[in-house]
């Protein structure tokens, strides 16, 4: 195995495991009592105008979630491929 083939490996496997800390982080705040959610964006062109959005309902919030958890574990799925391929 040549070094660059090892480092490619190692970096699929870091991937992996930053994708299974994501969603373990996203069940736990599922899981949790207390849900709060704020995203901040800035527009194209806005220099220092931040506009921020607060979700205060839980089916909100726990939608948001679910959402990012499926693309999360669908991206984990295709490293995971190229992991066993490898």
């Amino acid at each position: 195995m040549t070094e660059e083939k090892f480092n490619e490996i190692k970096n699929l496997y870091e991937k992996i495991n930053t994708k299974k800390s994501s969603i373990r982080q996203i069940d736990l705040l599922l899981s949790s009592c207390g849900l709060s959610c704020k995203i901040t964006g800035t527009p194209r062109n806005g220099f220092r105008s931040l506009n921020d959005y607060h979700f205060s309902k839980r089916e909100q919030i726990t939608k948001l979630l679910e959402m990012e958890r499926e693309v999360l574990q669908t991206e984990l799925r295709e490293l995971e491929s190229n992991f066993s391929n490898q």
